[in-house]
């Protein structure tokens, strides 16, 4: 007999509470942190899709949502700015969870 996916996923809530208490961090942190390690691989924007985002965020911060939006394939810009969260040439903060009104930055490069 099969479980239903809902136990399944609160079993992965639950793994998810007890890796956040040992590390210290919220739970939602874990959840963030296991979105955009998902876009870390090497990605081709043969839109510019990445550009674009770059821009926008070099006039000042901008929610997630409108971001994405900016763009002329929201749908696709969001993995591409994930993407660049993961390889830090966007900031954001993770004091709360992630979604389309977290603020966005342009980070700062080293050097």
């Amino acid at each position: 007999m099969r479980k239903h996916p809902a136990h399944k996923e609160r079993a992965q809530e639950r793994k998810r509470c007890i890796k956040a208490k040992k590390t210290g961090w919220r739970p939602h942190v874990l959840s963030v942190l296991d979105a955009l390690s998902a876009q870390r691989r090497e990605m081709e924007d043969r839109l510019g899709l990445e550009d674009r985002m770059l821009k926008v965020v070099a006039r000042g911060p901008a929610a997630f949502g409108d971001l994405v939006a900016a763009t002329r394939l929201p749908a696709v810009a969001r993995a591409h700015a994930l993407h660049l969260l993961w390889h830090r040439r966007l900031g954001t903060g993770l004091a709360s969870p992630f979604g389309d009104r977290s603020l966005v930055w342009l980070a700062r490069r080293p050097g």
